[in-house]
């Protein structure tokens, strides 16, 4: 999942944008079940997973490195600028995990799409943590520059926790 959103920051620098990283990964994360399992929290899929020590000390270093890729967010003027970075420690995760975790109690007559809910995920964060206005191209190519190696260590720490190692794909 963390290796496909790093791709698309390579194909198009402005999947750096915290909207569309937030999509990218609500659509990477929905398309695989074990990470679908993962992001909504379920239990009965997971066992005692969530709970284990090693998840728990990857969340530690994921908060770590996300707050590495929002300071260069912030540096290229991607984040609103009366936004203080700890603020979004909570009120980010809650928005992105509220979308996940609804899934289980949307009713069925709620017709949307995969697309349609990332897309409704990746607005909401656009208006909630980004400054008005259309993105500067070259402030998303600095900005997928510096954060590039900031996702693709997030992407070894999972494949650590994970595999054990890096070398697996």
């Amino acid at each position: 999942m963390t290796d496909a959103i790093v791709d698309a920051m390579r194909a198009d620098p402005a999947e750096v944008a915290l909207h569309r990283y937030y999509r990218r990964l609500f659509v990477e994360a929905m398309n695989r079940p074990v990470l679908r399992a993962l992001y909504t929290r379920d239990v009965d899929t997971l066992g005692s997973f969530l709970a284990a020590p090693p998840h728990q000390q990857l969340e530690d270093r994921k908060l770590g490195i996300v707050r590495d890729y929002l300071k260069v967010l912030a540096s290229e003027s991607m984040l609103r600028p009366d936004l203080r970075l700890s603020d979004l420690d909570y009120a980010l995760p809650n928005i992105v995990f509220g979308f996940f975790a609804a899934e289980p109690f949307l009713s069925p007559a709620l017709s949307l799409t995969l697309e349609q809910k990332a897309d409704q995920l990746g607005e909401t964060i656009r208006r909630a943590f980004e400054p008005a206005g259309p993105l500067s191209k070259a402030a998303a190519k600095r900005a997928a520059d510096k954060a590039i190696p900031i996702v693709e260590r997030l992407a070894r720490e999972y494949r650590t926790a994970t595999y054990g190692g890096d070398n697996h794909d």
